[in-house]
C-alpha cells in the first residue's frame, strides 16, 4: 500500500480547505462510492475535520488527497511492473536491452520456422510413440516366433538369427523421420 501523507500535499504544505464542507453521506454521493470506501480511505489518511461533535469533509482537501493517493498507487504499480525476475528495479537501459533481446530471439525463431529447422513437438511425439509400439510388438512376439527355430541352432546360428532380428527392428526404426 502506498504511503500517503496524512495532511497536506506531501511537501510540508498544510491543506487548503477551500472546498465545500460536506457530511460523510454527502461525500459518498458526491464521489459515487460506498460507506466502506470512505472508511478505508480514512484509515489511509483521508482528511476530515471535527467541529462540535460533527465530522465533515472539505471537498477541496478530499480531492487533493485522492489525487495524491491515486498517484502513489499508480507509481507503486509502475515500479512493481518494471521489476525484473529477481525483484530488483529494472533501469530503462535494462528494459530496452531486454526488449531488443526478445525481438532478436523472436526473429531467429521465425527464421528457423521458415527454414523448417523447427519441428512440432506433438508430431515428433506421435512418430516416436508409433516407433516404440512397433519395436515393443516385435520384442514381445520374438520369443514365440523364434523359440522353435533357435532350439535347433548352434551358437553361431542363434547369433545370426538374433542379429537379423535386431537389424530388422533398427531398419523399422530408421523409417521414422
Amino acid at each position: 500500500m502506498p504511503s500517503i501523507p496524512k495532511r497536506g500535499d506531501g511537501r510540508g504544505n498544510k491543506p487548503r480547505g477551500k472546498g465545500k464542507k460536506v457530511s460523510q453521506t454527502e461525500l459518498m454521493a458526491y464521489l459515487g462510492v460506498a460507506d466502506n470506501s470512505i472508511k478505508k480511505w480514512v484509515k489511509l489518511g483521508l482528511p476530515r475535520r471535527k467541529e462540535k461533535n460533527r465530522v465533515y469533509y472539505d471537498i477541496g482537501e478530499v480531492m487533493r488527497w485522492r489525487i495524491e493517493w491515486e498517484t502513489e498507487v499508480l507509481k507503486d504499480e509502475l515500479v512493481e511492473a518494471s521489476r525484473g525476475n529477481n525483484g530488483d528495479a529494472m533501469t530503462p537501459l535494462q528494459a530496452k536491452l531486454r526488449k531488443e533481446v526478445a525481438q532478436a530471439l523472436t526473429a531467429e525463431l521465425d527464421l528457423a520456422i521458415k527454414r523448417e529447422q523447427v519441428a512440432n513437438i506433438d508430431d515428433l511425439m506421435e512418430e516416436f510413440s508409433e516407433a516404440l509400439i512397433e519395436v515393443r510388438a516385435k520384442l514381445v512376439s520374438m520369443s514365440s516366433r523364434l523359440g522353435g527355430i533357435l532350439s535347433h541352432q548352434d551358437e553361431e546360428g542363434v547369433a545370426k538369427i538374433l542379429d537379423g532380428e535386431v537389424s530388422d527392428m533398427l531398419e523399422a526404426l530408421s523409417d521414422y523421420e
